[in-house]
């Protein structure tokens, strides 16, 4: 049996579902920037790229009265474990043998697995594989082992006419087939940038990733769910609680929240928890969300205010005008004052604010 058949064999028998070997040759995307896989590792000779399948049966909670929830994008849950898991089976196949394979997280492996034979690109620039649609978590190493290759060109796609994935995004960033513009995206936005007071409804409920463009693809419907998943889930619940999320602590924040999610950080986390309590506009969130507004962060402050001023209200109004009252941010205090205007249909500025608007 050549090295090929005995890894595909390995891979398949340990719980991973898909794997291809291309070269080393280095990647040329579409924005210009080089990635060379011998400038990570000299000596690899094959580039070797595997996925998981992360479609499970794991059901999501609605918001009731009182009990907000926020929700994540696709495979959240198993992002962090299914690249573990996938670097254990891969490593310990080239170990055995006396060979090396060294995981490579600069690999754009998105273009890795379209080069490698097992995934085409779809027009919201995620790939797909047929049968399991874009439910995929692909990890690509550098291994000095001579491994047969196959080289697909990375342009390779198999959409169609099919625009629903673009047609699907509220934001315009998929408004070019396979371009996607990163300060138009929700997904990107959810990691900390910023986000523009009027485009803030369309992050919806979303803690981090969205799911507009994979739930409308074609290619997502009618997927079997995976049987067996060879690692715990990563995090309690694919729709956490929001209000605990705002008053707790950053160790309540690890406790309930996936390890991938944390990794864009606290302070970003709770911006998002303040912008999915607007959006939901439950008036229970109203006491967390004026809690908010005494955070060290200045963005928690700012997204507080600002769901305030959605949600509405007396206690919203009192609240937004006491932290305007103390507020040295200016941008902090900019988002204040659109808030309490927010309120006023006519415009006017409320009668118990006596400090000049900010220009």
């Amino acid at each position: 049996m050549s090295l090929n058949r005995e890894l595909g064999a390995y891979i398949h028998a340990h719980d991973v579902d898909f794997v291809g070997v291309t070269t080393v040759a280095p990647f040329l995307l579409a924005n210009g920037d080089r990635v060379d896989p011998k400038a990570i590792m000299p000596e690899a000779r094959s580039l070797v790229v595997t996925g998981f399948y992360t479609f499970t049966n794991e059901s999501r909670k609605p918001s009731e009265p009182g009990i907000p929830r926020g929700r994540f994008g696709p495979w959240t849950r198993l992002s962090m474990p299914a690249i573990q898991h996938q670097a254990r089976v891969v490593t310990a196949f080239f170990s055995e043998r006396g060979l090396m394979a060294r995981a490579a997280p600069k690999i754009p492996a998105k273009a890795a697995a379209v080069r490698a034979g097992w995934a085409r690109y779809g027009k919201n620039s995620i790939v797909h594989v047929r049968g399991f649609g874009s439910y995929v978590k692909i990890n690509a190493f550098l291994t000095n082992a001579d491994l047969e290759t196959v080289e697909i060109p990375i342009e390779s796609s198999d959409c169609g006419d099919c625009t629903a994935c673009m047609d699907a995004c509220p934001t315009g960033a998929l408004k070019t087939p396979y371009h996607l513009d990163r300060t138009k995206c929700v997904c990107a936005w959810l990691w900390g940038k910023p986000i523009a007071a009027g485009m803030r409804k369309c992050v919806g409920n979303h803690l981090h990733r969205c799911s507009f463009c994979q739930d409308a693809c074609p290619l997502n419907r009618s997927l079997t769910p995976r049987e067996r998943v060879p690692f715990d889930l990563d995090g309690p619940s694919a729709s956490p609680e929001l209000i605990p999320l705002m008053l707790g602590d950053d160790d309540l924040l690890r406790r309930s929240l996936p390890g991938f999610v944390m990794q864009a950080g606290a302070d970003t986390i709770r911006r998002n928890v303040a912008i999915a309590l607007g959006n939901i506009g439950d008036p229970a969130s109203v006491p967390p969300l004026v809690a908010g507004l005494q955070s060290p962060a200045g963005q928690v402050r700012s997204h507080s205010a600002w769901a305030l001023g959605v949600i509405g209200g007396r206690e919203s109004t009192q609240a937004l005008s006491q932290a305007l009252s103390r507020e040295q941010d200016p941008e902090v205090r900019g988002e204040i004052w659109a808030a309490l205007f927010a309120r006023d249909e006519r415009g006017r500025t409320p009668p118990f604010l006596t400090q000049e608007r900010p220009s």
